[in-house]
C-alpha cells in the first residue's frame, strides 16, 4: 500500500540544518521536505554573496557536506591566497562586506584597514565556484530564493530550500569594542569580544518568502533544526510574518481540544547540543544523525 510521505518544513540554520537534511536524505523524504533557511549571517566576500546556512543545507541534501569540519564541501581544496589578489587575479580592494548588500566585484568595503578576507574567511575551490554561480544568477535579475532554487537544481537536490527572505537581514553582535557582523565576531574574532546584545538588522521590515510561509502553514510537521537559537532561529522569528505563522499553528492545535485525531499537524523542536568545541568529530556526527532521524520516527512532545 502506498503511503504518502509527510510534508515537512524545517526552520534551519547551518550545521543543525545540515544534520536534519542528512536525516531527511537518509529516510528518502527529500521530495516532501522544505527547508526555510536563516539569512542573518550571509555576507559578501570578494563580490560574491555567501549564504553559509543555506549552503550547508544544500550541500547536505546533495551528499557533499563536510561533516568532519562542520561546513563546506567534503574534499574541497583550499588554495593559498595571494596577498592583494582575488582568485580571478584582480586587485582585492574590497575584502569583505558585512553590511548585507549584494555588491558586485570591487564594491564591498574592506575591514580593519584593508584587511584581506582570505586571512580569516576561507572558501574552498568548489565552494567558491558555487558562490560565483549564485552571483551570476543574482546579476541576471533573479531574487535570492529563485537563485537558490537554481543552485538546488544544479546540485540535484529535490527538497525545497528557501532563504527566509530576499531582503537583507543581518545579525549584529553588540560588544564593548563596537558592533560586529556575526561572521566577524564568530570567525575573525573567535567569539572573543564579550556580547552585550544581539540585533537583527532589517528583520522587522523584511518581507517573508510567501512560499516558505505556505510551507509552514501546510506542513504535517514543522521542525526546528538543532541550530543556534540566537544566531539561526531568532533572525527568522524576528520577522513578524514568521512569528505570526508559528503562533497560528500553536493556536490551531490548542483550539482542536483533546481529540488527537482532530489535532493540527505537529510543531517540534530538536534542541542543539552546546559543546566547548565547534569541531564535528566522527562520533558526534554519528550521534547527531541518530538524534535528527529520531525527530521523524519517534513521538516527541509537541508545541
Amino acid at each position: 500500500m502506498d503511503v504518502t510521505p509527510p510534508r515537512i518544513a524545517v526552520i534551519s540554520g547551518g550545521l543543525g540544518g545540515a544534520r536534519i537534511a542528512l536525516a531527511v536524505r537518509a529516510l528518502g523524504l527529500d521530495a516532501s521536505a522544505c527547508f526555510v533557511t536563516n539569512v542573518g549571517d550571509d555576507l559578501t566576500v570578494d563580490g560574491l554573496l555567501v549564504c553559509p546556512d543555506t549552503d550547508a543545507v544544500l550541500y547536505a541534501l546533495a551528499g557533499l557536506f563536510d561533516e568532519e569540519r562542520g561546513w563546506g564541501i567534503r574534499g574541497d581544496e583550499f588554495p593559498q591566497a595571494r596577498p592583494g589578489k582575488r582568485r580571478d587575479g584582480s586587485a582585492a580592494t574590497a575584502g569583505i562586506d558585512t553590511s548585507g548588500g549584494s555588491a558586485g566585484p570591487g564594491s564591498a568595503p574592506a575591514t580593519r584597514d584593508g584587511e584581506s578576507t582570505s586571512r580569516w574567511f576561507n572558501l574552498g575551490e568548489r565552494d567558491y565556484a558555487h558562490h560565483a554561480r549564485r552571483r551570476a544568477l543574482l546579476d541576471s535579475g533573479l531574487g535570492l530564493a529563485a537563485a537558490t532554487a537554481r543552485l538546488a537544481t544544479d546540485l540535484g537536490v529535490t527538497a525545497r530550500v528557501i532563504p527566509a527572505t530576499d531582503d537583507v537581514v543581518r545579525t549584529r553582535i553588540v560588544t564593548a569594542d563596537g558592533v560586529l557582523a556575526w561572521q566577524e565576531w564568530l570567525v575573525r574574532d573567535a567569539a572573543a569580544p564579550r556580547p552585550i546584545a544581539v540585533e537583527y538588522e532589517g528583520a522587522e521590515s523584511a518581507e517573508a518568502n510567501h512560499e516558505a510561509l505556505a510551507a509552514l502553514s501546510d506542513a504535517d510537521l514543522v521542525l526546528f533544526a538543532p541550530s543556534s537559537p540566537v544566531a539561526s532561529v531568532a533572525p527568522l522569528l524576528a520577522m513578524p510574518a514568521y512569528a505570526d505563522a508559528l503562533r497560528n499553528r500553536v493556536r490551531r492545535r490548542a483550539s482542536a481540544g483533546g481529540s488527537s485525531a482532530a489535532r493540527p499537524p505537529r510543531t517540534v523542536a530538536v534542541s542543539p547540543v552546546v559543546a566547548p568545541s565547534a569541531r564535528v568529530r566522527a562520533r558526534s556526527a554519528t550521534r547527531s544523525r541518530a538524534r535528527s532521524t529520531a525527530a521523524f520516527t519517534r513521538s516527541p512532545s509537541h508545541a
